[in-house]
């Protein structure tokens, strides 16, 4: 996932992996923003002054996309090995990486299906609460299709059971 952003962005301007953190955090994104197109980010970071230089926002929109579009083409590539009555109506993203700019927008493009980012206050408990969700979610739903009155009601409890967790759409 978003760690996997980290690792290239480091790689790609070879510096530590928490200054890579910190640029994917504040100024990453999966898709140009052209109203950024233009501007450079500065490598000096809070008190690290040994870093000099910028990056142009291009240059890292491209690592950063290189990264997404191959986790969401594998995504894709799992995907395809479900029936088609199994595909999902909309796809949740969840964890830090849904909060680059752009990303559900890029997952829109390539999947197919709408998008929806899950994001919390507290990330961590927001990825543990969302992927139990998640389990609960797919579990209901393959139990509760065959008799098809239940799914509807189902859904709602879950939808609401997810927003009593602190999960909010975005």
């Amino acid at each position: 996932g978003g760690h996997h952003v980290t690792e290239d962005i480091a790689a790609a301007y070879r510096m530590s992996i928490d200054k890579a953190e910190h640029i994917k955090v504040n100024f990453g994104a999966a898709l140009i923003d052209l109203e950024h197109y233009h501007k450079h980010i500065p490598l000096a970071t809070g008190r690290d002054t040994d870093a000099c230089g910028s990056i142009p926002y291009t240059s890292l929109v491209d690592v950063v996309q290189a990264r997404c579009q191959k986790m969401i083409q594998a995504i894709k590539e799992c995907m395809a090995h479900f029936p088609t009555t199994d595909q999902p109506c909309t796809v949740y993203i969840t964890g830090g990486g849904s909060r680059l700019k752009g990303i559900g927008e890029l997952f829109q493009r390539i999947l197919g299906y709408p998008t929806i980012l899950v994001h919390s206050q507290q990330d961590d408990a927001c990825v543990q609460r969302a992927s139990a969700l998640g389990g609960m979610l797919y579990t209901c739903q393959s139990v509760a299709k065959p008799y098809g009155h239940t799914w509807p009601k189902t859904r709602r409890w879950i939808k609401k059971v997810g927003m009593n967790m602190g999960l909010k759409r975005s």
